[in-house]
């Protein structure tokens, strides 16, 4: 079989790949949005510079709001699937706005694409600040 004409194996080698990568990235991502300000501030010589800066703020909201992003892509899907696997499991649930909204939102790529990119971008942000304020010193 072809990439072209998947057969079910391969079907379910390319969903599990998916799924080990995209746990892999969110796990990433909320681990540097937690990770990141935790390290900053442990340094004491670092600790002390950014409390005496008013920036510091600020970028606390940028990790907090990028790891916040992650937290709800992850609950959405999860209900998500949930409402999915009940459509399997009991057909007449297919029928329900729940159950069709999760099928939608399944199929959208873009959203899943786009909650990671707000996270980077956020995480970017902030870690650029951060570096601002080290390179003052």
């Amino acid at each position: 079989m072809s990439i072209n004409d998947p057969g079910l194996d391969d079907v379910k080698v390319y969903q599990e790949s998916y799924q080990k990568f995209s746990s892999s990235l969110r796990t990433w991502l909320i681990g540097f949005g937690i990770g990141a300000p935790v390290l900053f501030s442990s340094q004491a010589a670092f600790s002390n510079l950014v409390l005496n800066k008013t920036d510091f703020n600020p970028i606390l909201i940028l990790y907090l709001v990028g790891v916040s992003v992650q937290i709800f892509a992850t609950l959405l899907y999860k209900i998500s699937m949930w409402y999915i696997m009940k459509g399997a499991l009991q057909p007449q649930f297919k029928n329900k706005r729940r159950y069709k909204f999760s099928d939608w939102l399944s199929d959208q790529l873009f959203i899943e694409i786009a909650f990671d990119l707000i996270s980077i971008i956020l995480f970017l942000i902030a870690t650029y600040k951060v570096l601002i304020i080290y390179s003052s010193c």
